[in-house]
């Protein structure tokens, strides 16, 4: 087990199995609010990378606006991503993954990264509409390795959840854009 403190944020909060390959060990990072420990993936390229799948940035209630997510103390295991934010859907295997505490985001870092590596950071938001989307078809796996960059994919809410407004003070609207 690799242990490091890479210094990844995402956004103002945190920057910190889709991939072709296998998991052959962990890392684990502390962060703001607690450690998270990923899967270091060996691709075809005959390359690593370690990736952090699932990482809450932010928590909200339906229709109110995002805070920052509860610290934990032990050790987040980081290793699928396990939720989409509700949306309409023709492909029923997808809506057991809906749920709307969907903020997370993934993070993926070439293998040969240390914590004073000094890499450019892309992040990466998902297409829809505003309606629909998610980081599940988005793995940055190879573009991290192959661009030596570190590569954030992030989550935000949709449709009626992310963007009804009554124009009033009562539902604001925008919520997907402040996550």
């Amino acid at each position: 087990m690799t242990s490091c403190t890479l210094p990844i944020c995402s956004l103002h909060i945190l920057l910190l199995c889709y991939c072709c390959g296998y998991s052959v060990a962990s890392a684990i990072v502390n962060t703001t609010y607690g450690p998270v420990n990923a899967s270091v993936i060996s691709l075809s390229t005959n390359k690593t990378v370690i990736a952090y799948l699932g990482i809450p940035f932010a928590k909200a209630e339906r229709f109110e606006y995002p805070v920052p997510p509860d610290k934990w103390t032990s050790t987040l295991q980081a290793n699928k991503i396990d939720k989409i934010c509700p949306q309409p859907t023709s492909l029923p295997s997808r809506l057991p993954l809906m749920n709307e505490d969907c903020l997370q985001l993934n993070v993926y870092v070439p293998g040969n990264a240390s914590s004073n590596s000094s890499l450019a950071v892309m992040l990466w938001i998902h297409g829809g509409g505003y309606i629909t989307g998610d980081t599940i078809f988005y793995d940055g796996s190879v573009l991290a390795t192959e661009g030596n960059v570190i590569v954030v994919t992030a989550a935000y809410r949709l449709g009626v959840f992310g963007f009804l407004s009554s124009n009033s003070d009562n539902l604001k609207g925008n919520y997907g854009m402040l996550d």
